[in-house]
This record gives structure tokens, sequence and C-alpha cells, in this order.
């Protein structure tokens, strides 16, 4: 049975509210920026940038880096803006990038450094549930700013005690190192190629010791041991133990990125991890050895020589950069609620992809005992009259209850679930009375600013068997209105405009 909500509100002659920027669930945490370091040696490399930015059909902005330069001398600031202009050709997104850049001094041998602002989880559509992703990242799959117009996405630091060459024409000298080669290097930090793992003394761990351990990026969720052990999972790595800073310093570790895997004749990418942990270096860059000056990949290792230009970030790095979430696979499913007998169960779900969807790997998997010893699946199959990908589940008499979780895939061999933290987490459907009161969120209205403009409501409701209406009962100074219903906006979110005069 679907319930109607009435929720009570009261207010006073002076109502007012401020129009208040949307908000989500999301927490941050701030962490130190990787290094790029000089190799103190000629390392001559000629790599042009990529044929998004060579080829004039395809030189059309994606994105929109902007940057503050502090200290900056005029030379640099056209090799920066072609090296920012090369990432813009790269990466997509609809909120602007927001970059300080410092012409600094340095450690001596640190030519650059860069991560970015602050981190976000649990944001809207955040791929992964409780993992941190990089602010500028974060605004591009929620598609709104997060940390306010007046606050970087990304801290640089240059080091102006080298001897830059500052050209673009590729031609830099074996006594130089390329400027752009290294913004290139510093913004791919920035963007979110960085972890949050540490080595203290003999233990390994990840997180912040300011904001607690157990925080880890999408890029950490990337990194495996030879074996395929993922580091962040604890079966295999407790977390701060010695067990952890051998697989950090074992010389032995790689990014399971099925895009970069694809691109890199179905190996995965060697990750920077030396016998010595480099902090600042380990685990931020690829393998210095595997990926040498002339090697197309060579962009993200930890060091740049003198006369190595790589004015691409490589296929490896955009790879990476892809599935840490610059290109997404969305799965858009309401649950199926809860029912008061057993019936058949229809599931809808309508994919977002920035790759061609695989359509032989999309799934409904379920499980009548919570997956304790059995599963089963349903193949999803796409329907040109809801225009979404459907499956229908008819459970046998006395079923008291269905897990499930959606599956999907694209060409890339990515796979993505819905929910996003399975095995600990599913949907279930249950067959019982409908005995449970619905949940109700709502954040009290404390003012209204701008007489003349609408007055909004929005209120989250959840109910295990479904809503049917939520209606808004209120009063102005002690008089009852009249109540109204809202619309549903997304997803277990209603919203609605009170018939109410503001301007009287």
């Amino acid at each position: 049975m679907q319930k109607q909500i009435l929720l009570f509100l009261f207010f006073c002659s002076m109502v007012v509210v401020a129009n208040a920027q949307h908000s989500h669930s999301k927490h941050e945490i701030k962490v130190s920026c990787p290094v790029c370091k000089s190799s103190g040696k000629v390392e001559r490399a000629r790599i042009p940038p990529p044929q998004e930015f060579l080829l004039k059909s395809g030189n059309a902005a994606k994105s929109n880096i902007i940057v503050e330069y502090k200290g900056f001398p005029e030379e640099p600031k056209a090799a920066f803006a072609h090296a920012v202009e090369i990432w813009e050709s790269i990466i997509e997104s609809e909120v602007p990038i927001r970059m300080e850049a410092k012409w600094s001094v340095l450690e001596e041998n640190v030519l650059g450094s860069c991560g970015p602002e602050t981190f976000y989880s649990n944001f809207k559509d955040a791929p992964v549930k409780d993992r941190y992703y990089p602010v500028a990242l974060a605004e591009k799959i929620a598609k709104e700013e997060l940390n306010g117009e007046s606050r970087y996405d990304m801290n640089a630091n240059f080091n102006k005690d080298f001897d830059w060459y500052f050209g673009i024409d590729l031609n830099c000298p074996d006594t130089l190192h390329d400027f752009v080669s290294v913004v290139l290097h510093e913004i791919g930090h920035g963007l979110g190629f960085m972890d949050f793992f540490f080595v203290d003394d003999e233990l390994g761990g990840y997180g912040s010791a300011t904001y607690g351990t157990g925080s880890a990026t999408a890029y950490d969720e990337l990194v495996q041991s030879l074996p395929g052990e993922q580091l962040l999972d604890t079966s295999f790595y407790e977390n701060i133990s010695v067990g952890l800073k051998y697989a950090l310093t074992s010389n032995a570790l790689y990014a399971n990125s099925p895009v970069a895997i694809k691109r890199n004749k179905n190996l995965r990418p060697k990750l920077y991890a030396p016998e010595e942990y480099d902090t600042g270096s380990s685990i931020a860059h690829l393998n210095e050895l595997s990926y040498p000056h002339n090697n197309p990949n060579s962009l993200m290792t930890p060091q740049i020589g003198f006369g190595e230009v790589i004015h691409d970030p490589g296929p490896i790095t955009r790879g990476i950069m892809d599935d840490i979430g610059w290109r997404n696979l969305f799965i858009r499913h309401n649950p199926v609620k809860d029912k008061e007998q057993v019936e058949p169960l229809n599931f809808n779900v309508r994919l977002e992809s920035d790759y061609k969807i695989d359509t032989s790997a999309l799934w409904v998997i379920y499980s009548n005992d919570g997956f304790q010893t059995h599963s089963d699946s349903l193949k999803l199959k796409f329907s040109e009259e809801s225009s979404a990908y459907v499956a229908e589940l008819r459970p046998v008499s006395g079923t008291t209850e269905i897990s499930y979780f959606v599956e999907a895939a694209d060409t890339m061999n990515r796979v993505r679930t819905a929910p996003s933290s399975i095995p600990d987490e599913y949907y279930n459907v249950k067959f019982k009375i409908d005995n449970e009161a619905p949940v109700i969120s709502h954040e009290a209205i404390p003012y209204f600013l701008k007489l003349g403009d609408p007055l909004t409501v929005t209120v989250t409701v959840d109910d295990n068997f479904g809503v049917d209406t939520v209606y808004i009962a209120f009063s102005v100074n002690g008089v009852s209105g009249t109540s109204f219903g809202l619309s549903m906006s997304a997803y277990g979110v209603y919203s609605g405009t009170f018939p109410v005069d503001m301007e009287n």
C-alpha cells in the first residue's frame, strides 16, 4: 500500500528564506601533495600532444581550467596555458576548474608539486561509496560547485630556481627542463592521480593523521598487488600493518584500471613502489623503469629529465583517469518496494555511459536467502516502451524476502553495480503486512529574504511500500492555509511552492 504523507509547517508574518545552495551529504579531508622530481640526467624525448588537441575539429575545449598565477613572471605563462589547453581537450566537466599556481622555492630536486584543494565523498552520483574524490572530479560528477567559487580546486607550486624551457615546440635543449611537461604532470595530480597511502616506520597504512585512518581515494581503489589483491581489502592487508608496508615497498604494485589495461595490451600498468618508500612519489606515479623517457606513458612517472618533452598524458594515464571517474557508467534504478503478498517484481534500469554499453552483460542478480547460499540472475533487456532495460521476477509461493543488485558493464570491461557497495549492501524486497511508518527528512526553512520570489519546500520521504502523495499543511500567523501536494523531483525527493503571496 502506498502512503500519503502530511507535513506540517508554521510561519510568522516575516516569513523569509534565502536562496540556499542545494547540498548533498559529503565529507572532506586535506592531504599533502605529490611531487615531480628532476632525474638529474639527460633523457631526451619528443612526445607531441594528443590528437584531440592537434586536430582542429577536436580542439574545442571540453572543460575550463582557470589559473590564478601568484609570483609568476610573464615568460612561463604561455607554456602554462599551453599545458592547460591540452588537458582541457581531454577531460570533460561542466563546472569550471580553478587552479592556484605559485612560482616558489621548493626542495633542491623538486620541479613542482600539485594536489586537490580538498576531497569529497558520498556526494551526488559518487561512483563508489565512502571513497574520496578530488574536488574537481567530484564537481564534474555532481555537476555542481562543491567547495564554492571562492576556493581553488587544486594548488600547485613550481620551482623558480630551475632552468626551464618555456617553448611549446618540443625543442627543449638537453640543458633545460621542459616546463609544459611538468605543468601537465602536476595538473594530472590535481585532477586525481594521487593516493592516501603512507609508511610510518615499520607500518603501512592509508588515510590521514589529521582526519583519521581508513580514508581512501578513488585512485587507491585501483591499487593491487602482483597476485591481484586489492590493497584496500582488509582480508588481505590490515590497515596500519607491517604487511601493508611490505606491499607498499614491494616494487610490485599495479593499477587494476580496466580502460588502462585494455589500452596497454591487456597488461595492468605498473605503479612506482620502490623498496624504500618515497613520500610524495611512491604509489602516486607510474613506474619509472617500466615507462622510460621515450615511452608514450612516461608523463606520470616520478621524474623528468633534461630535454625530456612529454606533451601527452598517454593511454595508461588517460585510462586511469577514466576509471577514477572522469568517464563513467551510471546505473539509474529505483529499488523495488516491499509487497503485501508474493507477486511479480518488475525491475526497471536506465544506464548513462561515456563508453558503449555491453548489452550482453546487464543483469539483475538475486537471492532468497540474502546471498548466504544461493543466487540467480535475470537478463535485463531493452524495452522500447519504457526506454529502459527491464526484467521480471516471479517469486515462488512462500517467499518472504528477495535480495538483489543490478550489474552492468561497458565495452571497456568496466563493471558497475547498484548499490555500489556490494557485498556489504543489497536491495531487499520483503513480502509482509505494511506496518512500518514512512521516514521523513526535512530541513526547516528558517527565513525568507527575497519577497516576490516563490517560497519552495523540499522534503525527502522514504517508505518500504512506496509513497503515493506528500502533502504540506501550514499556517501563517496562526491562520491555516490550504494544504497542497508536492511533486517528486528526484527519487524520494519531493518539492513544491507555497500558494502564498509573499509580497503581502
